[in-house]
């Protein structure tokens, strides 16, 4: 009994340790490719995320695009995207990609 119980924790620690290094990631790991000027991407229909990540993609910011739509979905920032002009500097984490659109 003591066993399973103990092998249970050691399973639900890995789990939580495989959670947070996702969450990490997706907070402060960079889905830009390296690039020395920030790039710009002007988004004139935000309503659709497949339309919005297809400009990212095309505009050279993500090099990471399956992080940023796993956050968006996951935190339903997809739907809360504004139109405008956005200048992207490299080293932007999901998270802070996210953020800029959102705002």
């Amino acid at each position: 009994m003591i066993a399973r119980l103990r092998g249970l924790l050691v399973g639900l620690g890995v789990v939580g340790v495989g959670i947070l290094f996702l969450l990490a990631t997706l907070r402060w790991g960079s889905v830009t490719p390296d690039y020395d000027a920030p790039r710009s991407v002007y988004l004139l229909d935000p309503s659709d995320w497949g339309g919005v990540r297809s400009q990212l993609e095309s505009g050279g910011v993500l090099s990471h695009p399956a992080r940023l739509t796993f956050l968006a979905r996951a935190t339903g920032w997809e739907a809360q995207i504004k139109p405008g002009h956005y200048a992207i500097p490299a080293g932007m984490s999901a998270w802070d990609i996210l953020q800029k659109l959102r705002r």
